[in-house]
């Protein structure tokens, strides 16, 4: 994707439009700093400490989040599906260094923006500044759900809901990488799989 074609760019105002209306000057405000992407698998979009950060719209292709435990082990943390948002979010929206990593699970295409643009945005118009309202609260009420989900369902529950719901990542990422965002052992999602 060498530049925004305007089925991508209807992609990307539907999937924005799920948190808000956008102007025809607001969205084009954006559409002049859209920077198109496309990259391979196991392609690193950010990494853990780095000092800047893009934010990635995932119009096609999966992703992968994860950090590094005291052990240097990889501990998957999140996963990016079709028509979904990539970044370190906490980098993101403070400016700080990265405190873990994106990683493309298959070939990757979108659009990315920096943080400047985005406050640009929110500074000069209501909307935008409503949708990034909007997408901050999805993000932090599905923390919350991961996260209650951790400490109140069994293993079993955690990986029939993931399975339900993401059953496409399945398609595309290691076991070991799912079961450490499910906080399982690899041989306890082994067997949960061999039941189904």
């Amino acid at each position: 994707m060498n530049k925004p074609n305007q089925e991508t760019l209807q992609a990307l105002r539907k999937y924005l439009g799920f948190f808000g209306p956008l102007e025809e000057e607001e969205w084009n405000s954006l559409v002049e700093k859209l920077q198109p992407f496309t990259f391979p698998a196991n392609t690193h979009l950010v990494r853990q400490g780095d000092d800047s950060v893009r934010l990635y719209f995932l119009l096609q292709g999966y992703a992968r989040h994860y950090f590094l435990d005291a052990e240097g082990e990889e501990i998957s943390n999140w996963f990016n599906i079709p028509d979904s948002m990539a970044t370190d979010y906490e980098a993101y929206t403070t400016g700080s260094v990265c405190t873990y990593s994106i990683v493309s699970l298959t070939e990757v295409q979108g659009y990315w923006i920096d943080r400047q643009t985005l406050l640009d945005l929110y500074d000069r118009f209501k909307n935008w500044e409503h949708i990034g309202r909007m997408m901050n609260q999805m993000y932090l009420i599905s923390l919350m759900r991961r996260n209650q989900r951790l400490y109140s369902q069994t293993a079993a529950e955690r990986y029939v809901h993931f399975f339900k719901t993401q059953p496409g990542i399945f398609k595309v990422a290691k076991l070991k990488h799912i079961a450490s965002y499910l906080g399982i052992t690899l041989e306890t999602l082994s067997r949960l799989r061999a039941k189904r």
